[in-house]
């Protein structure tokens, strides 16, 4: 983790942008009254806007991964952010929990070897809910790629088959860390780490502010992108795309036909003109200027 990576401007400025942002997708959403925030309340489907962007081009935010890729020449995932509402006031509010998993992709003829994580924002704690990290599980990713080929294929499942490791190899999970993080610090793990979202416990945080606020970024750097990747990534800008925890690999590894046909123009369209020289070099480095 590394800490105070924003100052207190910095998260104030983020989380006043997300809520320009929030309100933008439905306008019976006010930040003021706590009561509106079932009435359409959007926070997903994001890769593109003005608070991600902003977030992502922190000059800070930045030089954690350019120290640990010992490059200033790094690219930005187009992620989205975990936005969850104080479900003390809400009992619906509360956020459901997610399965262990690893981001690895293994796409023959890319490179992995993602440190991906979040930006905070707000504090957590066991009440907000957050992320449980499995320390040292990358050291087993390999043993246990092959066990699940080993397992019928209907306990493949991550949920299934994490079950039979907890239960044969506990030791595995002899460490879980339930992260606490304090606005501005970064959270990172690699991509061979066992990793899930968990839902708040106890009653319930009931401050009237967004609970838990978490942009997640990884950056990788720019010489393991393609041309070819460089060139989606200024299409994704403009059809407001995201691309989930990876920069240097292409669409396809999302599952998706790329270069998307008959694509209608987006709802909210994001044109690459907006971004700021700064964030411009996340892109793709300036080339497609």
């Amino acid at each position: 983790m590394f800490k105070d990576i924003l100052n207190g401007a910095e998260v104030e400025t983020a989380l006043d942008k997300l809520w320009v942002e929030i309100e933008s997708r439905s306008e019976a959403v006010s930040r003021s009254d706590p009561s509106t925030w079932d009435n359409g309340w959007q926070t997903n489907g994001w890769g593109h806007d003005d608070f991600l962007w902003y977030v992502r081009a922190i000059p800070n935010v930045r030089k954690v991964w350019e120290q640990l890729h010992d490059t200033e020449d790094v690219i930005v995932s187009f992620d989205g952010a975990n936005i969850q509402r104080p479900w003390g006031l809400n009992p619906e509010w509360r956020g459901g929990a997610g399965t262990l998993h690893y981001d690895r992709r293994n796409r023959e003829g890319t490179p992995d070897g993602y440190i991906q994580g979040f930006v905070n924002l707000r504090p957590t704690s066991a009440e907000t809910g957050g992320n449980y990290v499995v320390p040292r599980s990358h050291l087993h990713y390999d043993e246990l790629e092959e066990w699940k080929k080993s397992v019928p294929e209907d306990q493949r499942d991550n949920l299934s088959f994490y079950k039979i490791v907890a239960e044969q190899r506990p030791e595995i999970f002899a460490e879980v860390i339930n992260a606490h993080v304090e606005p501005g610090d970064v959270f990172l793990w690699t991509d061979q780490t066992l990793h899930q979202a968990c839902p708040g416990r106890g009653v319930g945080p009931t401050e009237p502010e967004v609970s838990r606020a978490a942009v997640y970024v990884t950056m990788s750097p720019i010489e393991k992108a393609t041309p070819e990747v460089l060139e989606e990534r200024r299409l994704c800008v403009e059809l407001n795309t995201g691309n989930g925890h990876t920069a240097h690999h292409p669409m396809s590894v999302r599952g998706r036909n790329w270069p998307p046909e008959d694509q209608e123009p987006p709802e909210t369209p994001y044109p690459i003109e907006r971004l700021s020289e700064a964030q411009r070099l996340l892109v793709d480095g300036g080339g497609g200027k």
